[in-house]
């Protein structure tokens, strides 16, 4: 019997055409220049050009298009991008001059509209592109230095400041001299923060490892110190180097750029609303401290050091459309960069005690994981959801784990050594990757490196933080697995769960008649439990009402988490189905809360999931929800509890007031749940004050691969990981 054939079966595929297989051709070269493969850079360099050179004319604005992408998106390739331009402005003038004048454009589209992040990276391409007449690029830097000493105590101060200290790092890489004015207004900037480092610092207290500091701050130190050492740039790459036989005695033509008004200081746009811009000034995260005498990362207060994480921040925060890519950039940083000032990629610690002739200790791992570990723990909020950059983590250890795993499990144990010190939603914050992690690598660590801490009272951070890491990873798999990999002294933290909850009323024949009925139908189980509370009633004659109110919720609430336990979607059906008996029965919501979750108090993460279904039928309020939490301190202190009090948060200015638990935890957490609360209603004020008062869009930006996933898909993608990593190199000391 011949097999019915569908329409297209022996149909060829419609093949590109040969300027769309070179547009195709082209836009990747240009997008990976730079980045390891089979040919050598100055080869690459060559043969990009020469395409560029001999290409149709419909295929040089995709081109472009990929070149103001790739300066966005991945600014540290901007030595290589500028020196091409240059490469090809010998043999086709033309195309650079369009080049100078979509940067041109670009530099002020982003001073109109107030998209100061691409501005700064634009600032930095047109300064270093050789060929560009630098004096309007010279006179633009130095009016933005100088606006930023008008306004040193706004962010859009700290932002103008930034763009001009890197630009000029790029300018003087190109070999042109320091310019007086713009030196004079770097060195002039004295920035001002109008808050206490200590209330968004990721570690604080008398035995925090480090004092926190301001980015800002630290970065006027760094261009002060740069100063005096006589401007170095000799960590930039010097593409021109990578072709020698290219001189700067070649004719070339040059090209202008025209001037670029910079308003006065308070008639400049403020900065649009991002998602990754910061509310408050960023802290510098510090993770891999010197140890042994020995720097694995730059010191903070070094302009080295401040361009790595500018460059690695724009990478995460600018690439979130793609994780993978983004991790691969930043654990092949180093090679944007003079090649001298990092140590051989994935070379040991323990090793670089031998570096004693001059060689840099300086780790490209280190560099890397510290920046994505500065946006994971941002406060008072990251710009993105957490599990993004775990994403990034995770697949740093797939791609090289060899080189990566030793360097998380230091950052691990950092952070772990000094939790007493943490800010309670970073502490949370590092539970919630660390489980993510481990859930990846089959749950293994060297727990015994831990074994002293079991000893701590049961309130203790170090105590709590294993305890609660452990249930993570129940959360993630069930108890059996996780105790496999356990060494025999940890065991005992792992929850005891059954497979199906404990129903207390399982032998009440009135309860099981009512839930039978319900079964039936509903109109049957409402009428079946107006018997059942005429019993209860008739049992609590002569006691308190409020021993009744609580005999009727526990059986009503339990009743209906029994007939919904097979799974969330079947509680939803039935708590929305027998809504009225709740709204009729019930009328103190603590009560509707604690059966909840006593009935689920084996699995109370389930049981807020059941609560919430509660909260959408309009049975249980959120500041119930907040009540019920403060009130009970073993939630409190759980990552759970933290989940809640970061869902529901009406009353919780007066609930915070009332958390006792010690006064470590009572610090911690009153600081962190309103700072929290603070936060997200200072960005509702932000994002309607620019909604009403902007009548420009903020321009998309040119995305290479595909659009950002939403939270849940990202949080699917963590879960789809876990079969993909082996249990082996997830972290290592």
């Amino acid at each position: 019997m011949n097999k019915r054939k569908r329409v297209h079966d022996h149909e060829p595929r419609p093949r590109a055409s040969p300027v769309d297989q070179e547009k195709a051709r082209l836009r990747r070269s240009i997008a990976e220049i730079g980045e390891p493969s089979r040919s050598q850079v100055d080869e690459v360099l060559r043969e990009i050009t020469d395409a560029i050179v001999s290409a149709h004319e419909e295929v040089r604005p995709p081109v472009l298009e990929t070149i103001s992408a790739v300066v966005f998106e991945q600014p540290h390739k901007i030595p290589l991008l500028s020196f091409l331009v240059d490469l090809v402005n010998r043999k086709l003038p033309s195309f650079s001059r369009t080049v100078v004048e979509m940067t041109h454009t670009v530099i002020a589209d982003a001073l109109k509209f107030g998209l100061y992040r691409k501005l700064d990276v634009f600032l930095r391409f047109a300064a270093s592109i050789s060929v560009i007449d630098g004096n309007n690029v010279e006179e633009l830097i130095a009016d933005l230095a100088e606006r930023a000493n008008d306004i040193p105590h706004l962010a859009l101060g700290h932002s103008l400041y930034s763009a001009a200290v890197f630009a000029t790092l790029y300018r003087l890489n190109t070999g042109a001299p320091m310019n007086e004015r713009i030196e004079k207004a770097l060195l002039a900037f004295s920035p001002v923060v109008e808050c206490d480092a200590s209330e968004i610092a990721p570690f604080y207290g008398e035995n925090a490892p480090y004092t926190g500091q301001f980015s800002i701050v630290l970065l006027a130190e760094a261009v002060r110190n740069a100063q005096a050492e006589g401007w170095p740039t000799d960590f930039l790459l010097k593409a021109s180097r990578l072709l020698p036989e290219i001189t700067d005695e070649d004719s070339k033509e040059t090209h202008r750029f025209p001037a670029v008004q910079v308003a006065k200081a308070d008639e400049l746009v403020p900065s649009r609303i991002s998602r990754h811009e910061p509310l408050r000034p960023p802290i510098w995260t510090r993770i891999y401290l010197p140890r042994d005498g020995i720097k694995t990362v730059p010191e903070p207060n070094t302009i080295f050091a401040q361009l790595l994480r500018d460059v690695a921040s724009a990478n995460i925060n600018q690439m979130d459309f793609n994780r993978k890519e983004v991790t691969r950039q930043l654990i092949t940083l180093d090679i944007f960069f003079e090649s001298t000032k990092f140590a051989p990629p994935g070379v040991a610690f323990d090793e670089l005690v031998n570096f004693t002739d001059g060689r840099s200790t300086i780790k490209v791992e280190d560099v890397a994981l510290e920046a994505v570990l500065d946006q994971m723990f941002r406060l008072p909020s990251p710009g993105f959801p957490t599990v993004y950059f775990d994403t990034i983590l995770i697949e740093a250890c797939v791609m090289a784990p060899q080189a990566i795993a030793p360097v998380l499990g230091r950052a691990l144990r950092f952070l772990f050594d000094n939790c007493e010190s943490l800010d309670a939603e970073v502490y949370f914050r590092v539970i919630e990757w660390f489980g993510h992690h481990m859930s990846n690598f089959g749950f293994t660590w060297k727990w015994t490196e831990w074994t002293d801490a079991l000893s701590l009272p049961k309130l203790h951070p170090k105590q709590v933080f294993m305890r609660e890491l452990i249930c993570k990873q129940v959360r993630l798999s069930y108890p059996q697995r996780v105790r496999d990999v356990l060494p025999s002294e940890f065991v005992g933290l792992v929850p005891e769960i059954s497979e199906v909850p404990e129903f207390s009323y399982a032998n009440d024949e009135k309860v099981s008649a009512f839930i039978k009925a319900a079964q039936e139908s509903v109109e049957r189980g409402l009428e079946a439990f107006d018997k059942l509370r005429e019993a209860i009633t008739a049992e609590k004659i002569g006691q308190e009402a409020s021993e009744l109110d609580k005999a009727i919720s526990s059986v009503l609430v339990s009743s209906i988490c029994q007939l919904g336990s097979r799974s969330v979607s079947h509680a939803s059906t039935w708590v929305k189905q027998l809504s009225s008996l709740v709204r009729d029965n019930i009328s103190d919501q603590q009560l509707t809360i604690d059966a909840i979750m006593s009935f689920w108090k084996e699995q109370p993460w389930t049981g807020a999931l059941v609560l919430n279904r509660f909260v959408i039928e309009g049975l249980v309020s959120s500041e119930s929800i907040v009540k019920y939490v403060t009130s009970h301190k073993d939630l409190l202190i759980s990552n759970l509890g933290w989940e809640m009090l970061g869902r529901y948060e009406e009353g919780l200015e007066e609930a915070v007031q009332d958390i006792s638990v010690d006064p470590w935890w009572d610090e911690r957490l009153k600081k962190a749940l309103l700072r929290r609360k603070a936060a997200k209603a200072q960005v509702a004020q932000l994002v309607a004050a620019e909604a009403a008062e902007s009548s420009a869009p903020a321009q998309p930006e040119q995305k290479l691969v595909a659009a950002p996933p939403s939270e849940q898909e990202a949080t699917t993608e963590v879960n789809e990981l876990n079969a993909q990593p082996s249990e082996e190199n997830g972290a290592e000391n």
